[in-house]
């Protein structure tokens, strides 16, 4: 795993597994300057409203300035939410099960946030064993 020397190391696997209903299809494009990269597609393994960890077998360095488009289930149908972001950190080693990287949004409106929030209030609840007392 590769990190933002200026941030604090956060693991990919915090989780020890994705969070159901939260893998959706996303389009990323990385920005250079003025001008937009050609387009990539992928999927999550975990999003929230922060940010989201996108499988890829190629992920781009920590500090790649991206656009988004984040697809996700919304009132009976897909809608896709337009989002910036930036890699923070990517997993590509070889015993790193699941190749990808992590990504913080910035900037999201606020009605695409409610879309997100409205996605996350429809999936079934469930427990982070890793973050539960007890269990």
């Amino acid at each position: 795993m590769h990190t933002d020397r200026n941030e604090p190391q956060q693991p990919w696997h915090f989780r020890r597994k994705p969070r159901p209903g939260r893998q959706v299809k996303v389009r990323f494009a990385v920005i250079d300057g003025t001008e937009t990269g050609p387009a990539q597609f992928a999927e999550t393994l975990n999003i929230g409203v922060g940010g989201a960890f996108i499988a890829t077998d190629d992920p781009l360095p920590p500090g790649t300035r991206l656009v988004l488009g984040i697809t996700v289930p919304a009132a009976g149908r897909e809608r896709e939410i337009e989002a910036l972001g930036d890699v923070r950190w990517i997993a590509d080693a070889e015993d790193d099960a699941v190749h990808g990287m992590g990504v913080r949004f910035h900037g999201l409106a606020e009605d695409e946030l409610e879309i997100l929030n409205g996605y996350f209030a429809s999936l079934t609840p469930t427990v982070d064993y890793d973050e539960a007392d007890g269990i």
